[in-house]
């Protein structure tokens, strides 16, 4: 965003919010829920930075769920399960209650 923007402050549900134009938005790749830090703030100007360690730790929560799903089927490939040569499936019988 090369021109300088007015930010207002403004109430927004009893709390105190500055609005933000779309062009900086933009430009920093924000959406709705994402936590910016404060680096420094003088009386002059703010400097932030987009705070990622919510969506790192997300993707290292699904990593580590990728991982056990990936082990658990290594597990079963090399360990099936004992099922009798003469076992049928019944349907039915699996679906009553």
């Amino acid at each position: 965003m090369s021109e300088r923007a007015i930010l207002r402050v403004t109430y927004l549900n009893n709390k105190l919010a500055i609005r933000l134009p779309k062009a900086l938005i933009r430009d920093l790749g924000l959406k709705s829920g994402d936590d910016l830090k404060i680096v420094s703030a003088k009386p002059e100007h703010i400097t932030v930075v987009k705070d990622n360690r919510q969506t790192e730790a997300t993707e290292q929560v699904q990593a580590i769920k990728r991982r056990k799903i990936a082990e658990y089927l290594r597990y079963l490939r090399e360990n099936p399960l004992p099922i009798p040569d003469n076992y049928v499936f019944d349907r039915e019988e699996a679906n009553a209650r």
